[in-house]
């Protein structure tokens, strides 16, 4: 199994005539990866729809994806380590929504949300996404 390791390099530019700085940070590790694939997680979602969601998001060119629809422990932690995450707001609890949002915003992960559980609604989901 291979493992990523997160590596972080900030650049740090001054503008001269306005005296601004700009702070860019850059994560490696994501930007080197030769596999080329994207993570993505399913937060929510119906149990018996679970491999319909998965073939859906590999035939759209997403092969490292997980189907989370029950709340389980360090939640937020393991789902850090995706690059996009699909919410199925209709399914999911508010304090697994509020939690995975919060711990988004601050990674820079993309999230797309979906009120329907159906299988045509996520896929669109992850067509957006895709793009």
């Amino acid at each position: 199994m291979k493992k990523y390791v997160d590596i972080l390099l900030l650049h740090v530019y001054i503008d001269n005539n306005s005296h601004n700085i700009l702070m860019i940070l850059v994560n490696l590790s994501r930007l080197n990866r030769k596999d080329n694939t994207v993570s993505v997680a399913i937060l929510g979602g119906l149990d018996r729809l679970k491999p319909y969601y998965l073939k859906q998001g590999r035939n759209l060119g997403f092969d490292n994806m997980k189907v989370f629809s029950k709340k389980f422990p360090d939640m937020v932690k393991r789902l850090s380590k995706f690059e996009r995450i699909v919410i199925c707001t209709g399914n999911v609890a508010h304090t697994m929504v509020e939690g995975t949002v919060r711990m988004a915003q601050i990674n820079g992960i993309q999230i797309g949300r979906t009120h329907s559980s159906s299988v045509s609604a996520m896929k669109k989901c992850l067509e957006k996404m895709s793009i």
